[in-house]
C-alpha cells in the first residue's frame, strides 16, 4: 500500500533537502579555505627556513668573534 504524501512532507522534504545542499556547499567552501591557509603556512615556513639558517650563521660568526 503506498500512502499519498501531503503538502507539509514534501515541504519538509524541500526543506530538508535544500538545508543538506547548503551545508554541503558551506563545508565545501570551509575545506577549500582551510587547505588555502594551510598551503599558505607551509609556504611561509619553506621561506623561513633559509632565512633562520642565515641568521644562525650571522650569530654564530659574531660569538665566534667575541670569543
Amino acid at each position: 500500500m503506498i500512502r499519498a504524501t501531503n503538502g507539509w512532507s514534501k515541504w519538509l522534504l524541500g526543506l530538508f533537502a535544500a538545508m543538506l545542499l547548503g551545508l554541503a556547499g558551506w563545508g565545501g567552501s570551509t575545506v577549500i579555505a582551510t587547505s588555502a591557509r594551510v598551503t599558505r603556512v607551509e609556504t611561509q615556513h619553506e621561506d623561513l627556513g633559509p632565512r633562520l639558517e642565515r641568521m644562525e650563521n650571522k650569530l654564530d660568526r659574531l660569538i665566534q668573534r667575541t670569543r
